[in-house]
């Protein structure tokens, strides 16, 4: 099965820096194998829904907008393309250059974090059903690393850019910056008052559209009554390896992280809109633990590795339920379901 070869080959570059091979060059093989999955598919469960959005904009009968990031990247791959096809596929290949990005700049904590919690959980749901914040979390990932080397403009732009993909990245780039916070200068203060007031600008300028995701995410409501639990467990294994932490970060943690998660889970229980916040803070945890390591100025040890192992595996493994439960489409209906794995040379009957 293509996702399961492609987490064994991520697994496989942890065994080998374990074994003492410290070359990076492993993981990007793994990394190029997993693009080809995502690139070359005929599967994930809005695949089609996104063909049909890009057929329209090329003829131009379109009537839905999205993101301004997000439709500026689907126009110029049309014309680079000049089919709705293709055009998907190279969102494909855009999200797998930006974690080509991120491992050629990655430390071996970084390294560390895809291997283990990105990839098993989170690259091939994003990487090949909901694109648009797919590449707002790559994007993240990037301007994450530009935090940790205390480039805070850098991380200031893409954090920005990544929400002009998808307006959700607003949480998780808050759950970033918020805690970087430290309001001393009369310069720091306008710089913060001008991101306030260009996110409400940008609320305003979009708030048709935003309201109407809104109303779209209230409306429809969860797959199950146990949906979003696998994510909780996530958090739970992922907190439970802080023990190098001050208490006072520790509990700052459990009540910050925790306590959202406890939140968009309740609210999963009556509302998609839950599932997808609680999925971003999922995503976002363990980027805000280690920048609080980097704080603290000590090193994450054995448990939090574990830790964001445990919830990685079980992020792949309810990824792989979930597939399986809507074999060839029986549960969602959509024509192309992520099983059985399809490449766009071999469409869909």
């Amino acid at each position: 099965m293509a996702y399961i070869t492609g987490w064994f080959l991520s697994y496989l570059t942890l065994w080998l820096r374990w074994v003492g091979i410290r070359a990076k060059f492993p993981a990007l093989f793994a990394l190029l194998f997993i693009g080809v999955i995502i690139t070359i598919r005929n599967s994930g469960t809005d695949t089609h829904s996104y063909e049909i959005w890009l057929s329209s904009v090329k003829s131009d009968t379109n009537t839905l907008s999205l993101e301004p990031g997000f439709a500026l990247v689907a126009e110029l791959l049309l014309r680079l393309t000049g089919s709705e096809v293709w055009a998907l596929r190279g969102i494909g290949v855009l999200f797998t250059l930006f974690l080509i990005v991120y491992w050629l700049r990655s430390d071996r904590y970084e390294l560390n974090l895809i291997t283990l919690y990105f990839i098993p959980a989170f690259v091939f749901p994003y990487g090949m059903n909901a694109v648009r914040a797919g590449l707002g979390l790559t994007l993240l990932l990037l301007a994450w690393q530009c935090l940790r080397r205390n480039k805070k403009r850098c991380f200031l732009v893409l954090a920005l850019t990544s929400i002009t993909f998808h307006y959700s990245m607003i949480l998780p780039a808050l759950l970033l910056a918020v805690p970087e916070l430290k309001v001393k200068t009369r310069r720091q203060l306008l710089l913060l008052s001008f991101l306030i007031l260009a996110a409400l600008a940008l609320a305003f300028l979009q708030q048709d559209y935003i309201l109407a995701k809104l109303e779209l995410y209230s409306s429809s409501e969860s797959p199950s009554s146990a949906s979003g639990l696998s994510r909780i467990t996530m958090l739970a294994s992922l907190l439970l390896g802080l023990g190098a932490l001050p208490f006072k970060t520790k509990l700052r943690a459990w009540a910050v992280i925790f306590g959202l998660g406890v939140f968009f889970q309740g609210l999963a229980f009556v509302s998609y809109a839950g599932l997808r916040f609680l999925d971003l803070v999922a995503f976002t945890t363990p980027l805000v633990l280690l920048r609080e390591f980097d704080h603290a100025k000590k090193h994450p040890g054995q448990s939090f590795w574990w830790g964001v192992g445990i919830a990685g595996i079980i992020g792949a493994v309810f990824f792989l339920r979930n597939a399986l439960a809507d074999y060839n489409g029986q549960l969602t209906g959509t024509l192309t379901p992520f099983l059985p794995y399809r490449t766009v040379f071999d469409p869909w009957p």
